[in-house]
């Protein structure tokens, strides 16, 4: 069911209490088995999880991954998080221009949200990732409409067992920052990555990317940045595991990589993602300058 103007919420009620996330699983299982060509050791129907062999992240060794369900939705759950938010601006608009007060319909909000959470207890508990919009939903209402001289809206989720904490969109955003923020500073040889306008324009385009899921228009290629090009695809590999896990590597992910940094304009798109994650030539002992959310990966055997 697609959300309105009217049931701005409609799409996630439909998804979690009317089943519809069960359809979107098992479908999700079946097409993997069946159109993945990866050599199948285990599915998990009810936690949504399939485990096949596949070579490793150095493409030498055949070893058992894991592909999980949540991974899949979480693009269109960003998605209809945002159309959820632009349904509600439009509601409280044509409230505000009829002239009368339009917190009781974000009131209503509030309690559709808390009839979501409550009657789908079971899904959310197998799969955390549903309370993201949720919880993004109440807080951008309150951040947006309700101010610190009226009531704010918040929703009760103490009865749920989650095995992860309870997100808010944004962290997005604060993880694509921790993790390519370096650039903008000096290496090990004080001189200084990126200049800070192509640092601008590199964040601003894999925002771009890990928002709307597809690639910025009229990106305009980088210079050579003042690191090694093995320290900056372990970056993004770095990248691609705190935002999508690396169960899968996004292969739209890599044309990105090609298409914002010249420093790859050599590199065959199958070269970098065969060698994406690979250690072996990243050297990181002494050079002060990378983060440790870069290093502990390097350290990791």
């Amino acid at each position: 069911m697609e959300s309105t103007n009217y049931n701005p919420l409609a799409y996630f009620e439909s998804l979690i209490v009317n089943h519809d996330l069960n359809t979107y699983l098992q479908k999700y299982l079946d097409d993997f088995i069946e159109h993945s060509g990866y050599e199948i050791q285990n599915v998990n129907r009810t936690k949504g999880t399939v485990k096949y062999l596949d070579y490793d992240i150095d493409g030498k060794y055949i070893v058992e991954k894991e592909d999980h369900f949540e991974d899949s939705i979480r693009v269109e759950l960003f998605n209809q998080y945002n159309k959820s938010k632009e349904l509600i601006n439009e509601s409280v608009a044509e409230i505000s221009k009829s002239g009368e007060d339009y917190t009781g319909f974000l009131l209503l909000q509030e309690k559709q949200i808390q009839y979501i959470i409550n009657n789908g207890e079971k899904q959310i508990n197998l799969f955390p990732i549903l309370l993201k919009p949720l919880n993004s939903i109440v807080n951008y209402i309150n951040k947006k409409y309700l101010s610190e001289n009226k009531i704010k809206i918040g929703v009760n989720t103490s009865f749920l067992i989650l095995e992860e904490p309870k997100e808010e969109y944004n962290s997005d955003v604060q993880i694509i920052i921790s993790v390519l923020g370096y650039l903008k500073n000096n290496n090990d040889k004080r001189q200084k990555i990126m200049s800070d306008e192509q640092f601008n324009l590199m964040i601003k385009y894999v925002n771009f990317y890990v928002e709307n899921n597809t690639f910025p228009q009229n990106i305009k290629k980088l210079d050579s940045l003042k690191i090694s090009n093995n320290l900056l695809r372990f970056t993004f590999w770095v990248l691609h595991k705190k935002l999508y896990t690396t169960n899968s590597i996004r292969q739209e992910f890599i044309q990105l990589i090609k298409q914002i940094f010249s420093d790859f304009d050599n590199w065959e798109e199958s070269t970098l993602k065969r060698k994406f994650g690979n250690r072996d030539k990243v050297q990181h002992n002494g050079k002060h300058f990378i983060p440790e959310i870069i290093k502990s990966e390097l350290k990791r055997v």
